[in-house]
């Protein structure tokens, strides 16, 4: 997975002394590096014992030491080093957060000593803890001037860039309270509180796995006073200190696949003050400058550690809430596009080819490219132009319903049309230098337009009708998939074999894709928290697709056992990676599902996303009449009401108890923020009574807490070969059941059938 890095775009706030005056491109340069190379102010310095201080969950206690504070900056002092013994302790505010915290460090709350630590804060937290402080001078050390350093170079290592983090700070007002520290365990650590952010509360462990550098997120959660104000737990408001209104981008894509673009972006500032945006992009991108509308460009700087680029842009002047502002971005890249061994095209970073403001906020778009005349091109959008002149071919391609995301594709294809009756157009187009030769088999075009047409329609008729006028299907060179508003990406392997009896189920595999234009691109998640409502949603899709195509259940059961076997099993998976299965932790995770100690974001994101989605489907499903007209009326409430919004689990928990007529938080709590699967141990006693049959289920539960609760069905097979199906509440470590009286004596019984529920039976 490609790297994203931060472009970090900051406007200065200008206060007293500097209220008139600009922030020069020299003065951004003089401060920064100032920051950047910052050390110990030996004349400030104040032997401490026993302080301690708190902010947020976290409290910071100096047994005894030495602080020594740094240098000055625009006459503010902004940190301190600390040399000697101290310890920190962070308290997770949520069982998640405990559950995390104790996956990593084996105890539920972070409690560690450290030797010595770097700390940056704001104002606000100097005045409020050090300004009193009576100071002193200290005999200079080169050694504490070499720690500082280490600190320094270890934070921009892992992509934290100390000077980006405090310029604003400087400028800003005294009632955002900032902290960011990094100290040494033996390992080090780095706690952040940062109130802009939707989850202000960051601690991370920096850690070397087989020569590269990677950030373990250990935990990380909302402020304080959110829990405190007795507000849902796992669900805040998400902070966005900008929106995008409109990007438009021009693009020129050499012979060579050197990109070259120019982004211009409008935006609407969230907040008073505006200081920092962020924007995600591909660390392959090389970001040249960034200008006003007015052509001026602003004081900007880049550099490069580890591949990754950071570039930092400063403002002459604060953004107010409400206030509508541009940026042009003019950058490129040499090595975003690669050419595969077999001639065709493909993006590294098929999301990250242009600096992206917030989580997939949706914007307009209006795209133009300008590529190589001979190769075909398809991008998101209605394309309104496409001509040629001389060696080049320009197309422009306009978005005009706000998106969250574009892509494209070119190279050399064959391609096919589909015009069904309810449906969108759909158009295939298959890489023809990826399959000379035909290495598996025969050409897979009209199967894969095939497979698509018929998940467009089963997904239209689950789900909703698709909102595009359009689809365009592309082949890369690749093994994986990724979808993009009107715009598939299908692996290679889509286009040229068809393994379903060898477990590939490319038909899934093309389903999942599909499905992806509802999940998440009609319903975006809310946050990396709900994630599982696309993955999920769209592994889930592709295996109910396969059962509707193949008219039986062989597949779709074979698929819900071997999701089964991922979710619960614990071993090495066929990366070579570690996984722990529903142990890792609870679905709500999300990303940090990926860690070093096991690799279980698509464990249980995708897999066991998908298999909450079908217990859900199974609970409402009617068996005497075979029919999920329940689930597909929940589901397609869920689109309808949530169409170009982001959604999160628990607006779905609001949208299923609608249709359940209950109270779901128990089912969410079990399956989404809990990782138990239980065990159970049916015994069955037929009991005769005036001439009818009653059975009698004992299910003994384990391996769930005693409040844990499932509907499970039963299928009673009689003498005679006839059925029926019971379902009935298992509830707690031990359940009896009794059944309403049968004329038929019972033969047989079948707990779980359909796998309706997600455990194990003895």
């Amino acid at each position: 997975m490609n790297r994203i890095i931060i472009l970090t775009v900051i406007c200065i706030l200008i206060l007293s002394g500097m209220a008139n005056a600009q922030f020069t491109k020299e003065n951004y340069e003089a401060v920064y590096d100032s920051i950047r190379k910052i050390r110990p102010d030996f004349e400030k310095s104040w032997e401490v014992e026993d302080f301690e201080f708190s902010m947020d969950a976290a409290t910071f206690t100096f047994g005894e030491g030495t602080i020594y504070f740094l240098n000055t900056i625009a006459g503010h002092t902004i940190g301190f080093y600390f040399d000697g013994k101290g310890r920190c302790r962070v308290v997770g505010p949520t069982p998640i957060e405990k559950f995390s915290i104790e996956k990593f460090t084996g105890e539920k709350d972070f409690d560690k000593e450290f030797d010595d630590g770097l700390f940056f804060f704001s104002q606000d937290i100097y005045e409020e803890f050090f300004s009193h402080l009576e100071l002193r001078s200290e005999e200079k050390s080169g050694k504490l001037n070499s720690r500082v350093k280490r600190f320094l170079g270890k934070l921009k290592d892992y992509s934290i860039d100390a000077a980006s983090a405090m310029i604003p700070r400087l400028y800003t007002s005294k009632e955002n309270p900032y902290l960011l520290t990094i100290f040494d365990t033996g390992d080090d650590f780095v706690f952040q509180y940062d109130p802009t952010n939707t989850e202000s509360v960051e601690l991370v462990e920096f850690k070397s796995v087989m020569g590269h550098q990677v950030i373990e997120v250990i935990t990380r959660f909302f402020p304080s006073e959110h829990y405190q104000s007795g507000k849902d737990i796992y669900e805040r408001e998400q902070i966005d200190q900008a929106y995008p209104l409109h990007y438009d981008i021009n693009t020129t894509i050499e012979q060579n696949t050197d990109l070259i673009a120019e982004c211009k972006l409008i935006f609407q500032s969230n907040q008073d003050s505006l200081i920092r945006l962020w924007f995600n992009h591909s660390d392959q991108i090389d970001m040249d400058s960034v200008k006003t509308s007015d052509g001026t460009s602003l004081a900007f700087d880049k550099f490069k550690e580890d591949d990754a680029y950071f570039s930092t842009v400063f403002f002459n002047r604060p953004l107010m809430q409400g206030e509508v502002d541009t940026l042009i971005f003019y950058y490129e890249s040499g090595d975003v596009i690669k050419k595969s061994v077999w001639g065709d095209f493909y993006l590294l970073a098929p999301a990250g080819w242009y600096p992206e403001l917030g989580f997939r906020n949706k914007a307009t778009f209006s795209l133009r490219y300008r590529t190589p005349e001979w190769l075909r091109f398809l991008s998101c959008g209605d394309k309104v132009k496409d001509s040629v002149d001389g060696d080049w071919r320009y197309t422009v391609w306009e978005n005009k319903d706000p998106i969250q995301v574009v892509g494209f594709n070119y190279g050399w294809f064959d391609s096919l049309t589909v015009v069904q009756p309810g449906l969108p157009e759909i158009k295939i187009f298959r890489s023809d230098a990826s399959h000379r030769g035909r290495l598996f088999g025969p050409n897979m075009l009209d199967v894969t337009a095939e497979d698509v047409t018929a998940a467009v329609e089963f997904c239209t008729n689950v789900y909703g009708a698709y909102p595009y006028d359009r689809l365009l299907v592309t082949e890369i060179p690749l093994a994986h998939g990724q979808s993009f508003p009107g715009l598939l990406h299908l692996g290679w392997a889509s286009f040229e074999r068809d393994d379903r009896d060898k477990g590939f189920e490319m038909d899934a595999f093309r389903a999942h894709e599909v499905a992806h234009q509802w999940w998440p691109t009609i319903v975006h998640f809310k946050s990396y928290h709900d994630q599982w409502m696309s993955e999920g949603f769209a592994e889930y899709t592709s295996a109910w697709f396969v059962q509707t195509k193949d008219g039986d259940n062989k597949r779709f059961l074979r698929l819900l056992d071997d999701w089964k076997d991922i979710i619960t099993q614990k071993g090495s998976l066929y990366t070579g990676s570690w996984s722990e299965g529903s142990e890792a932790g609870p679905i709500w995770l999300g990303g940090r599902l990926a860690s070093t100690e096991s690799q279980d974001y698509s464990t249980l994101v995708y897999t066991k996303g998908a298999y909450v989605l079908h217990m859900l489907r199974m609970m409402l499903h009617d068996y005497d009449n075979h029919s999920d007209d329940n689930f597909v009326r929940m589901m397609q409430r869920f689109v309808k009401a949530y169409s170009g919004k982001k959604a999160s689990t628990r607006d779905f928990q609001d949208l299923t108890e609608r249709y359940f007529g209950m109270d779901m938080a128990w089912f969410f709590d079990q399956w989404i923020f809990s990782t138990e699967i239980p065990r159970y141990k049916p015994e069955y006693e037929v009991l005769e009574e005036d001439g009818n049959y009653i059975v009698q289920a004992t299910i003994k539960t384990e391996d769930v807490p005693e409040n844990f609760k499932m509907v499970v069905p039963l299928v009673v097979e009689f003498e005679n070969d006839s059925h029926t199906i019971l379902k009935f509440w298992v509830k707690g470590h031990e359940t009896v059941y009794r059944s309403k009286p049968m004329p038929y004596k019972p033969k047989n019984f079948i707990l779980n059938p359909y796998k309706a529920v997600l455990c194990h039976v003895d």
